[in-house]
């Protein structure tokens, strides 16, 4: 005999389903679309587990002890994954809420006592400079366009894969980069100039004429591009790869979060917490300081021999803005290090009114004509 009771003794006494006061609506395009099926993967896992148990309730003694069972292979954040993807697909399929059930988040929160995450490791300035300056292209040349775009558009792998050749606007001397955002919809954009410049400038070049995919990232072998696009765990792999060449210890503690890690913790070490948040489209529990509702995008310009140190260096630092048109002809430029407030300098930027950066960081930077002072 196999009574709901008595399966709900078998694991643990009573126990009730919460049920989601929600409507009668199609709820299942709240789940996200990229990870859709790793949500209904989940779901469907926890359904298998009760069909062989022959149990029929979603009571709170039942989730508990499938989660038991998962704590036996999986570490606490991939059980606090779980949890997330099932409760949401149990809001929309059962209209049970697990998020009201006590016992289940304690047990959850047990399992979490002890537990350090295990972080991707970065590469500092001299590690990434050297692998882009001495590894061969021949070989390296895709791995070191991806650890540019990565450093300074602070890239998660995916981001990385998703990459379209209309992404990318050539200037001829700089090339804008723009990256999609699935979550604010709004793209966060940067700008590569110098030797970064011409090291993408060189790979984009190599695009076979009659590529079907519009995938800005191509396989490449022997110093050519194939017609086929990078699949994403290969940009995960890449981190490993870097670290080997350059004989790092644990290569395999690089990850596909080394990218957006390394460029987190340069740009903060570097040139202060509100710029690498802009860079790295940081969200706000990620960071430790107010979050940036407009960020910018800043202009590196590293020149023909500088390094990443070079850009480090806040007086080498020359700021453009978001909207870059393709007529805008290229200029002379002085660059200086403001460290005083309310005070005017003047720059050679052309013969037309420049910029109005305003609210950047409580900053205002005006460019003017030289004969309008």
């Amino acid at each position: 005999m196999n009574s709901d009771s008595e399966n709900e003794g078998h694991y643990g006494g009573e126990g009730e389903c919460d049920l989601a006061k929600t409507n009668n609506v199609n709820t299942i395009n709240l789940l996200p679309e990229k990870s859709k099926k790793k949500y209904e993967a989940t779901y469907k896992n926890f359904l298998d587990w009760r069909a062989r148990h022959n149990l029929d309730s979603f009571c709170e003694n039942i989730v508990l002890k499938y989660f038991e069972q998962l704590s036996e292979k999986y570490k606490s954040s991939s059980l606090w994954a779980q949890y997330s993807m099932l409760r949401s697909t149990l809001i929309i399929n059962n209209n049970v809420n697990i998020e009201n059930y006590r016992k289940l988040k304690d047990f959850l929160k047990y399992k979490s006592q002890g537990y350090t995450a295990k972080k991707a490791k970065t590469f500092s300035q001299e590690e990434i400079n050297r692998f882009i300056n001495e590894a061969p292209d021949e070989i390296y040349l895709a791995t070191k366009v991806a650890l540019i775009m990565g450093i300074m558009g602070g890239c998660h792998a995916n981001e990385l894969h998703s990459m379209a050749v209309e992404d990318l606007q050539d200037f001829g001397s700089a090339m804008l980069v723009s990256v999609p955002n699935n979550k604010t919809k709004i793209d966060r954009k940067f700008i590569l100039t110098g030797q970064f410049y011409e090291v993408c400038k060189k790979y984009a070049e190599l695009r076979p004429l009659h590529t079907e995919t519009s995938s800005f990232f191509l396989n490449y072998q022997k110093g050519k591009c194939t017609i086929q696009n990078i699949g994403i765990n290969k940009f995960g792999s890449m981190g490993k790869q870097i670290a080997r060449y350059l004989k790092l210890p644990n290569p395999e503690e690089y990850t596909g979060h080394s990218f957006r890690r390394s460029s987190a913790t340069l740009f903060n070490a570097s040139r202060g917490i509100s710029s690498f948040k802009q860079m790295g489209d940081w969200e706000p529990n990620h960071i430790p300081e107010e979050y940036l509702e407009e960020p910018i995008p800043v202009k590196v310009d590293m020149g023909d021999d500088s390094t990443l140190e070079d850009f480090m260096d806040e007086s080498k630092i020359d700021m453009s803005f978001d909207n870059i048109k393709s007529e805008i002809q290229s200029t002379s430029s002085h660059t200086q290090n403001i460290t005083a407030s309310n005070e005017t300098f003047n720059f050679d930027v052309g013969s037309q009114p420049a910029i109005n950066f305003i609210n950047c960081s409580n900053i205002t930077i005006n460019f003017v004509r030289k004969n309008d002072k």
